[in-house]
This record gives C-alpha cells, structure tokens and sequence, in this order.
C-alpha cells in the first residue's frame, strides 16, 4: 500500500493552521484555545506568530459610507418594490406555501401577506396598495419586481400596463432608464 504522504504534502500544524480551523478567530483566542483547558485533545507546543491573514484583512476591510439615503422615492407610495418567495416543501400557516413582501421605498415600510399559489400575487396586492394609499394620501406612482411570472404575466401583467407602471430592476423614479 502506497502511503499517503507521498500525494498529499504535509502541512506544517502551526498557530496559523489553527486560526484557519478555528474559523479565522483572532490570535489571542486560538492562543487561548490551543494553550488553556478551553478544548480537549489538542497538544500545541509552538509558537504564536502574529501574521497577515489574507481572508480576515479582505473580510475585515470597512465598506464605505453610502453617499445618499438609497432612497429613489420623495414621498411613502412612490415606489412599492414586490417580491415573492417559495414555494416551501413545508406547508406554512392555513395551507399556503410561500409569501410575498411588499417595500415602500421612501418609508422602508414593509408588508407580509402568505399565499398558496403565485397567481394570488395580483389579489394579495390591491388591498396593501388601498390600505397604503389610505393611510398616506399618496397614489401609487411605480412599482418594482424581479420579472418573475407572477408579476409579468396575466391579470398582474394587465393591471402593471394599464396603470403605466414600469414593473422591472429600473424605474422612472430613479431618473434611469430600462436596460
């Protein structure tokens, strides 16, 4: 029998090996772990070197301030961004399996409504949009979808074109153009 050194090349078992198994945890606590009774079975008698980790320093890196609120919207139903998601494998409450959310842009105010069916996406919308027209005074002016089929065809697809609403990833309130 062929030993398996021979294909596979030994890894020096140091504190960066450790740091790597211990999923990229800071030094001091894989020092921690590796010398103090935290974890039972491991026998580590080298060295602790403070080295750069290229997958901590990427991770790590601070992402920079937004310049603007990321808002395309000036006022609550301006933009109402829609998506669905399911169907789960698991039946949620009353039978439905899957639901559908619903984003105001301006506000951040969300709504949940479950569905058993995608086609109910068109039923399950006209009462967010009058309760939300409602209680803003405002009119819908656009709204946003994935494309998907449930937003893109049918009675769904007949109302988006009929009101003039752009219903793609780009919006007329936004002052882009479809792509």
């Amino acid at each position: 029998m062929v030993s398996p050194t021979l294909f596979f090349p030994h890894m020096p078992v140091d504190s960066d090996l450790w740091h790597c198994r211990f999923g990229h945890l800071g030094m001091n606590i894989t020092q921690n772990i590796l010398t103090k009774p935290y974890a039972m079975g491991i026998n580590y008698d080298g060295h602790f070197m403070c080295s750069h980790c290229v997958p901590c320093i990427i991770s790590k890196h601070p992402q920079q301030p937004y310049t603007h609120l990321g808002h395309c919207s000036s006022k609550v139903c301006d933009l109402i961004h829609m998506d669905t998601c399911g169907p789960f494998p698991d039946l949620l409450s009353r039978g439905t399996s899957l639901f559908i959310v619903f984003l105001d842009d301006h506000s951040n105010f969300g709504h949940t409504k479950l569905l058993a069916r995608k086609s109910n996406t068109f039923t399950a919308y006209l009462p967010v949009k009058a309760h939300w027209e409602h209680k803003s005074g405002n009119f819908v002016i656009d709204i946003r979808s994935d494309g998907a089929k449930e937003f893109v065809e049918g009675i769904f697809d007949d109302y988006i074109t009929k009101k003039g609403y752009c219903s793609s990833s780009c919006c007329a309130i936004c002052s882009c153009t479809e792509q």
